[in-house]
C-alpha cells in the first residue's frame, strides 16, 4: 500500500505541475502565440485537460485517505478491503491522468503544426 500511496502522491504532484505550467502558457505574452480566434481556440483543450487532472488529484486524495485508514487498523478483512479499494482508486487516478495528459499532448501537436506551417515572425515578413 505504501508504494501505491507514494506513486499516487507523485502523480498528484505532476498534475499540479502541469496545471500550473498550462496556466502560465495561457497568461504569458509571447511573440509565438496565435493571434487569430480560430487557431487560439486550441487553448480550449486545456479545460478538459484541467478537469481530468483535477479528477486525478481527487482519486489521489482517496488513495492517501485509504492508506491512512489502513495504518490505523490491524484487522485482516478490513485491510483486504482497503487494499482492493486503493488498487481501484489508483488505477482510476492513473487513467484520469493519462486522459488529461492526452489533451495537453493534442494541444502541443496542434501548436507545433501551427508554429511550423503558419507562424511568421516579424523578421520573416
Amino acid at each position: 500500500l505504501k508504494t501505491i500511496a507514494d506513486g499516487s502522491k507523485e502523480l498528484s504532484g505532476w498534475c499540479l505541475l502541469i496545471i500550473a505550467a498550462s496556466i502560465a502558457v495561457v497568461v504569458k505574452t509571447s511573440n509565438f502565440s496565435p493571434t487569430g480566434r480560430g487557431i487560439r481556440s486550441m487553448y480550449l483543450l486545456f479545460m478538459p485537460g484541467w478537469l481530468f487532472l483535477v479528477f486525478s488529484m481527487y482519486q489521489g486524495n482517496l488513495v492517501a485517505r485509504r492508506y491512512m485508514a489502513a495504518a490505523l487498523t490491524s484487522k485482516l478483512e478490513i485491510l483486504q478491503e482497503i487494499g482492493a479499494a486503493v488498487n481501484i482508486d489508483f488505477a482510476s487516478q492513473l487513467t484520469m491522468f493519462q486522459i488529461g495528459l492526452a489533451f495537453f499532448i493534442l494541444w502541443l501537436l496542434i501548436y507545433l503544426f501551427w508554429w511550423i506551417y503558419y507562424y511568421e515572425s516579424k523578421d520573416e515578413k
